[in-house]
């Protein structure tokens, strides 16, 4: 801003000028009232240059401020092509993996008895399958192809628990994490593939779980979202935050996979919580990130929370912390990938590859964990093609033989 011999003046000057509108007559006015100042003529002049002054700042800082407005606009713009054309990317992936898939995603019908509504049906609870991941530490190995043997032998001995009970159906019970994350650098490291190439994978063994034990029982899907296999950085509670996920993608991409095949029911899929009744039993399906399972208030303030909404909960199922534990009202399921480098270095925690099934007869619920970590002498479902065609690592070119820890001798 300039300054002049009249500055001290400018308010008053400027109002002056805003009444009447002409340098002259604010000047004759001005000088009128302060007789020390210079005369009108030369007065006019400082009152112009001043308010020019004023008026070009403006004018520059408008300016400013609308560039800083556009390149606002461009930075949000050039994001949101970058969001559209990954996810252009990833369709499109997804698509042709599908495309060269070809007629192997058809299932035909196979178990065909007259449905018998009173006899038991088995839930199958799958969570935190992670299968992306790359795990090679002492006491475990994991990656696409064990993950391969791992669902043959649960469905293996999900066909055995429910041919003992006389089960005709199984509800397989989704409640996420069925793809890694990729937020974090170890994670990165520790993937086998990109996340687009591991929904194809992902669709491609779990649709060969689904028919393998379609040819035992009828099949109702139901699910719910994990935290790791959001696409977002951030974690969402709302049903659109919430399944813009990974799970979501892997659930509908079987769904479409498998439609029209008599006897394979999807149920719509769910952001958080997911309620189903199988006789006199109401499951609750969380992914488990919302509550700790293992302390009994928070599990019952849980069953609370709906039957104030009038639904009656009788048994919670949830994963999340890749432990099992079964209780009366709530279990817990470990994961399919087991301990990782993270859970046994920076936890020191213990934990094996395991799922979960419950067999609901009427008057009675048995819970059973399905021990998955040997996985000796089982084929598992047809991957190897499908990770050589989508060039995946696996841990078997470092994996010869269980690594041991041993003492360090100090003579």
């Amino acid at each position: 801003m300039n300054t002049t011999t009249i500055s001290h003046l400018r308010d008053e000057f400027v109002e002056i000028y805003e009444q009447t509108g002409s340098y002259r007559k604010t000047a004759k006015i001005l000088c009128a009232r302060h007789p020390e100042i210079p005369n009108h003529n030369h007065t006019r002049g400082l009152i112009r240059a001043e308010l020019l002054t004023d008026s070009q700042t403006d004018d520059r800082r408008e300016h400013q401020k609308e560039q800083d407005l556009k390149r606002v606009k461009r930075k949000d713009e050039r994001e949101r092509d970058r969001k559209f054309n990954a996810c252009e990317v990833l369709l499109k992936e997804i698509k042709e993996g599908f495309n060269q898939l070809g007629t192997e995603l058809t299932c035909p019908q196979k178990y065909s008895g007259r449905y018998k509504s009173e006899n038991p049906v088995t839930v199958l609870h799958l969570s935190d399958l992670h299968l992306q991941e790359l795990i090679d530490i002492s006491g475990n190995r994991f990656d696409f192809e064990v993950a391969a043997q791992r669902l043959q032998l649960l469905s293996e001995k999900t066909k055995l628990m429910g041919e003992a009970y006389g089960a005709q159906k199984v509800v397989v019970a989704i409640t996420g994490d069925l793809i890694n994350s990729d937020r974090r650098h170890d994670e990165v490291l520790n993937n086998a593939t990109n996340r687009s190439r591991a929904v194809i994978l992902a669709v491609h063994l779990l649709r060969q779980l689904l028919v393998d034990l379609r040819k035992s029982f009828y099949l109702d899907v139901i699910g719910v979202c994990g935290n790791e296999g959001r696409a977002k950085q951030e974690l969402a509670w709302s049903d659109l935050g919430a399944t813009d996920s990974y799970d979501s993608l892997v659930y509908w991409c079987l769904q479409e996979t498998l439609k029209g095949v008599k006897g394979i029911r999807f149920n719509e899929r769910q952001s958080n919580e997911c309620l189903f009744t199988i006789h006199d039993q109401t499951f609750l399906a969380i992914h488990g990130h919302q509550i700790r399972m293992t302390d009994q208030k928070a599990v019952q303030s849980l069953i609370a929370k709906h039957t104030h909404k009038g639904v009656t909960v009788t048994h919670v199922i949830a994963g999340h912390i890749h432990s099992t534990s079964i209780s009366d009202f709530a279990s817990r399921n470990s994961s399919l990938c087991g301990g990782n480098s993270y859970s046994d270095s920076g936890l020191n925690y213990i934990s094996k590859a395991a799922q979960n099934l419950h067999i609901v007869s009427q008057g009675s619920m048995d819970s059973i964990k399905v021990d998955l970590q040997n996985t000796e002498g089982v084929t598992g479902y047809d991957v190897m093609s499908e990770l050589v065609r989508m060039s995946a690592r696996t841990t078997t070119a470092q994996y010869n033989q269980e690594r041991q820890i041993e003492p360090i001798l100090i003579k």
